[in-house]
């Protein structure tokens, strides 16, 4: 959702949209502090961001090709930085030894990247199928007026 939101609704827009969402359902349903809240947020943003700007390059009607492209930019770039997220808190926070910090980062970065992979894949189908009917709609043109 994330990806699809970069995707949709631009860089700025999108970015702000899967930020805020994920940091709210953290802060409300998930019983993080407010810092894992604000880095959720900044993560999320992060890869909305990048997604949204790719998919912004090259051309008015995006191929699959660039959605893709898109996506594991975006995918990555969160997995990336929850990666250096989960180092930081395991060696400085809580002090681990570098070898327990390895194993843990290990046993996130295979999960992250099955799900970045999901992301990846689901992200452009909905695109490709919801892009048609928002253009139709003219949500899209209200959207990009707002975000000038």
């Amino acid at each position: 959702v994330c990806l699809l939101s970069g995707m949709l609704l631009g860089p700025v827009t999108g970015g702000f949209a899967a930020g805020l969402g994920s940091a709210l359902y953290d802060a409300f349903g998930g019983g993080y502090d407010a810092l894992n809240v604000l880095i959720t947020f900044v993560s999320k943003f992060a890869m909305a961001w990048v997604c949204g700007k790719l998919i912004r390059l090259g051309g008015e009607k995006p191929r699959l090709d660039r959605t893709l492209l898109a996506s594991v930019a975006g995918a990555l770039t969160y997995v990336a930085l929850y990666m250096l997220k989960t180092y930081v808190y395991q060696r400085f926070v809580y002090a681990f030894p570098l070898d327990a910090v390895g194993a843990t980062l290990v046993s996130k970065l295979i999960p992250s990247l099955i799900n970045a992979g999901v992301a990846v894949v689901a992200a452009p189908i909905f695109y490709h199928a919801l892009l048609p009917a928002l253009r139709a709609g003219g949500v899209l043109e209200e959207l990009e007026l707002a975000e000038k």
